[in-house]
């Protein structure tokens, strides 16, 4: 996989990476992007799999295994995580240390991660808000990741996370969803911190 990724400007991780549209849309859309589905379940990604037959792309791979036990360390560019449930979504809200910690190691020093999130009552959980996910800044730091930015997230965000389950939720009209955006801590943080970081240039380019 670091083989294949090295023939590329930069990689992306999807994580939770669910029936792949996002990764594939990147890879469609950015051809000097290699980017990774990494999704445990392999009924998930059958139809990225089907798609990928009939439209071969050599800028993308499907990886079939939990964020633990993934070997990407240190490959990632930037990583996105879109409406993680299961222990996905605990590891999100701090409740899983050793996974934020997985999704931690998969990125480059001072790399982006955004995180759109969602859970209300009839998940078994507090509905969230911008002041309770700004709790979340010391169990993500313990991880080595530098939030940035916590907000509502819009139409917009939800769109281009080309997210089948966000989109099933109903996620930024009749439910709320947020945005969590932070780095991996590293020697150039600050300067990503400052420009926006490269999750912007894809946010963009990926409309």
């Amino acid at each position: 996989m670091a083989v294949r990724a090295r023939a590329y400007s930069r990689a992306i991780i999807d994580i939770g990476a669910g029936d792949g549209r996002y990764p594939l849309h990147v890879a469609r859309t950015c051809p000097d992007t290699f980017a990774i589905a990494l999704e445990p379940s392999l009924d998930a990604v059958r139809d990225a799999a089907r798609s990928l037959t009939r439209r071969p792309l050599s800028n993308v791979a499907l990886l079939i295994s939990s964020v633990e036990a993934a070997t990407l360390d240190g490959m990632a560019d930037e990583a996105t995580i879109h409406f993680p449930w299961g222990t996905l979504l605990a590891a999100v809200l701090g409740e899983r240390a050793d996974v934020l910690s997985a999704v931690a190691r998969q990125l480059k020093p001072s790399a982006p991660l955004r995180i759109l999130v969602s859970a209300v009552d009839r998940d078994g959980r507090t509905p969230l808000s911008v002041a309770s996910l700004e709790e979340l800044r010391g169990p993500y730091a313990d991880a080595g990741l530098d939030i940035c930015e916590i907000r509502a997230a819009s139409r917009a965000d939800v769109e281009v996370a080309r997210s089948s389950w966000g989109k099933r939720l109903d996620a930024g009209r009749t439910r709320p969803g947020f945005v969590i955006r932070c780095v991996r801590r590293g020697d150039e943080a600050a300067s990503v911190l400052a420009s926006g970081g490269p999750d912007e240039r894809s946010r963009t380019s990926h409309r």
